[in-house]
């Protein structure tokens, strides 16, 4: 942000910054102290300013204003592709992520002293930075040996073959930044045919068949939000559940954690062994109102259900008893 605003300063204009939501309080602080600073310097005030709550909509707003004569964004291609939407003046983040030719006229030790320093800057998210180095063979071995003082090393054998798979070691997670909030994490619904929807609907055909009081779940639902780490979801999946001998069907909804297998890409539903963070996560995305909304209407439905028939409301407190029964005993 300091960054954008220097360069857009030189230019001779002033700013309205439209962050990313999920680093709008460190937008703010890192605002405040550029104009604090523009004003010691003996600048006017209020050159630099910023949404106070960034969304889709604000930044709608923010194109349509007659003040704005040019906008400038960085983030992705979506929101290039929203910019350029627009019938104003934009300067947008093109192709980046540079690959590094180093070749027998390369300074050798700078070169890997350079890629040492610069690739690890940001955790190597931005995407100014090199991503790949192409290295001639009669000098190969000499950068691999500088690379290794300036303090990298080889991955072993079974480590490379672990990033080439998965794109990163297996212990680490990618935790994507900002689906915590539900602007940008809205509940969505897959189709049933998808390939996440098709594996909810297999859960539940298989959870039939594991109990003696079920006939089977129909109209099986898969409502989404994405999960805290890449290629993970939370889905609140809504079904109707047909109980032996009883002719309505009980309305449910239950909260499923899924992960996509990166070699397969199968989706797995895990039942168990969720880590502390996980479930923080899932407690925090179950908090959205879109979410409350959907267990509102869901319990509406569950209540109209056993008021409509005496044999269900009768049946699920018997299966109740029994599975408190049950539990007791283990």
């Amino acid at each position: 942000m300091v960054c954008n605003t220097l360069s857009m300063l030189a230019a001779g204009n002033t700013i309205v910054f439209n962050a990313h939501p999920a680093g709008k309080e460190s937008a703010c602080k890192a605002c405040d102290l550029v104009n604090r600073a523009i004003v010691e310097a003996g600048g006017p005030d209020n050159v630099c300013t910023m949404i106070a709550d960034p969304t889709y909509e604000t930044l709608d707003v923010i194109m349509a204003s007659d003040k704005i004569k040019m906008l400038i964004g960085t983030g992705g291609e979506g929101m290039v592709a929203k910019l350029m939407s627009s019938n104003k003046k934009v300067i947008a983040a093109g192709p980046g992520n540079p690959p590094a030719v180093i070749d027998e006229t390369a300074n050798v030790k700078q070169a890997a002293q350079v890629l040492y320093e610069m690739v690890p800057f940001e955790n190597n998210m931005l995407c100014i930075t090199e991503k790949e180095a192409f290295v001639v063979e009669s000098v190969y071995d000499e950068f691999v040996e500088a690379m290794k003082e300036c303090g990298a090393r080889v991955l072993t054998e079974e480590e490379a073959q672990k990033v080439q798979r998965t794109g990163c070691i297996e212990a680490e997670k990618i935790r994507i930044p900002g689906r915590e909030t539900m602007v940008l994490n809205p509940l969505r619904e897959e189709t049933a045919d998808s390939r996440l929807g098709s594996a909810v609907k297999n859960y539940y055909e298989g959870l039939a068949k594991e109990t003696d009081f079920t006939e089977g779940y129909e109209d099986i639902r898969a409502c989404v939000k994405d999960g805290a780490y890449k290629d993970t979801y939370v889905v609140f999946a809504r079904y109707e559940m047909k109980i032996k001998d009883i002719y309505t069907k009980v309305p449910g909804l239950e909260t499923l954690y899924v992960r996509k297998d990166n070699r397969s890409g199968a989706y797995r539903i895990l039942t168990e062994h969720l880590d502390e963070d996980t479930k923080e996560y899932i407690q925090t995305v179950a908090g959205h109102e879109d979410v409350k909304e959907l267990l509102a209407q869901m319990e509406e439905e569950y209540q109209e259900a056993l008021a409509s028939d005496a044999l269900l409301k009768e049946s699920l407190e018997d299966l109740k008893k029994a599975y408190e029964g049950s539990a007791a005993g283990a």
